[in-house]
């Protein structure tokens, strides 16, 4: 579905099929939308999907994100939220596991978190990137040497 805004960010959630629709429907069982027979279907479904794209919203925009989709995901209906730059930063376990992000010290910036560039083969975790003068965006820009 388009994306349902939660209480605070948005939520994606992918029914693929009917066991889908019906895992969703039994966690939003007090839901209209879970007991309209023009739901009941695939095609009922297409068929009316802007009165459900709404009825879904309704239902999710009062509820915490990342709880309902674990709850989603446990009933095995495919859901992620849609991450802003502290969640890519503070969360993607795939990420830190890569040190993709690590803090850095510049002579000129001090100590900032940057994303590293690693190349498959010398991801080394041990091993942090030095800063190199030409790949810092703006110093030569600016006329600072």
């Amino acid at each position: 579905y388009d994306g349902p805004m939660t209480r605070e960010r948005w939520l994606t959630i992918a029914v693929r099929n009917d066991h889908d629709w019906q895992a969703l429907c039994q966690l939003a069982q007090d839901q209209p939308f879970a007991r309209d027979p023009r739901f009941k279907t695939l095609l009922g479904r297409r068929r009316d999907e802007d009165d459900l794209d709404s009825q879904i919203a309704a239902w999710t925009a009062g509820r915490d994100a990342r709880e309902l989709m674990h709850r989603l995901q446990a009933e095995g209906v495919p859901a992620a939220l849609i991450q802003d730059a502290q969640d890519i930063v503070e969360d993607d376990q795939h990420l830190r596991q890569r040190n993709f992000y690590q803090y850095i010290e510049h002579p000129e910036t001090d100590l900032s978190l940057h994303r590293t560039l690693q190349r498959i083969g010398q991801l080394r975790p041990d091993h942090p990137r030095r800063p190199n003068r030409q790949h810092w965006h703006g110093v030569h820009i600016l006329g600072r040497r």
